[in-house]
């Protein structure tokens, strides 16, 4: 189902029909309802029907999620201000990075340091790079190999990936819920030996701890996803030449950043990657958050000059 999603958009519509009619399994039921709700076969109010119909006595978290994400027709988030703002834990570094809802655009990521401060540029500006946090499946977070997931990770450090698809620049390594022990996740911070979610959502905001977009990195982890990182490139760039988000490239679901390397000798020409990990170095502090933040429905790419608005706030 995967790979149909992927390689074949509207090839087996009869097919995934069929098995979105019979499925049981609740994974294949939401894979065929993606796959149908892209093809206007079904709309979102169908699918609810039919999961409410078919789930009364479920106590399925991957159903419920779902559903949530089905019904979320508000493009209204609370107060990024407030977020940008807000003292997750003391002496930690924290990374933003926002997207739309469609990934196809690429979203942007800056870096505050320990000091509540954002790293700059040697000009003064903010820093930023742009981000790409889409799947080769464009499906939503919550299942496996989808687009990165919205919501809090931890931040527990760095690494240089053997993953040759990644390539040899280092990587932020970042942590799921469930995926680490708790005391690993919120850096011996933790008032449980045990995930739950209120003390997860105890890490935003007031205003944010009810919006459910931000629990979907927590839901993700519980249902098993796991080593989504923040890492370069070194996938070749002729494949995605007619994409909208090209130079970069999407992967299983980890958030990626723009290299471009020398197809006669392997050199690496250009890299946000390394622009990425050298501000983030420059924080003094290597553990922390990242919080990934769906804007909006807007079809554009994510810009500095609308983030910057709410950091002078």
């Amino acid at each position: 189902m995967e790979s149909i999603h992927t390689s074949f958009e509207n090839d087996f519509v009869s097919e995934v029909e069929t098995l979105y009619s019979k499925e049981d399994d609740e994974y294949l039921f939401v894979l065929s309802s993606c796959y149908l709700l892209r093809n206007n076969v079904l709309n979102r109010d169908d699918i609810i029907k039919n999961i409410n119909k078919r789930n009364k006595t479920s106590n399925s978290e991957l159903i419920t999620y779902y559903e949530h994400f089905l019904n979320n027709k508000n493009n209204n988030i609370p107060s990024l201000a407030e977020l940008l703002k807000h003292d997750f834990q003391t002496n930690k570094t924290i990374i933003y990075t926002f997207f739309r809802k469609d990934r196809n655009y690429r979203g942007l990521t800056i870096i505050r340091k320990p000091d509540g401060k954002f790293v700059k540029n040697e000009n003064g500006s903010i820093f930023s790079v742009p981000q790409l946090g889409l799947s080769v499946t464009n499906l939503p977070g919550i299942l496996r190999n989808g687009n990165t997931p919205a919501g809090i990770y931890s931040i527990v450090g760095w690494y240089i990936t053997p993953t040759k698809s990644i390539g040899p620049t280092p990587i932020v390594l970042t942590r799921l819920p469930f995926e680490v022990p708790t005391e690993v996740f919120y850096h011996n911070n933790n008032k449980s030996q045990k995930y739950n979610l209120n003390e997860y959502l105890n890490l935003l905001p007031e205003s944010w701890q009810t919006d459910y977009r931000m629990t979907e990195a927590y839901y993700a982890g519980k249902l098993g996803r796991k080593l989504i990182i923040m890492h370069g490139s070194a996938d070749d760039l002729e494949y995605f030449e007619k994409e909208i988000y090209y130079p970069l490239t999407p992967s299983k679901g980890c958030l990626t950043t723009k290299e471009i390397w020398n197809n006669d000798d392997g050199t690496l020409t250009e890299s946000d990657q390394v622009k990425l990990m050298k501000a983030f170095f420059s924080t003094g502090k290597l553990e922390g958050y990242l919080l990934v933040i769906e804007l909006d429905d807007a079809k554009k790419d994510v810009s500095l000059e609308e983030i910057e608005t709410f950091i002078k706030r």
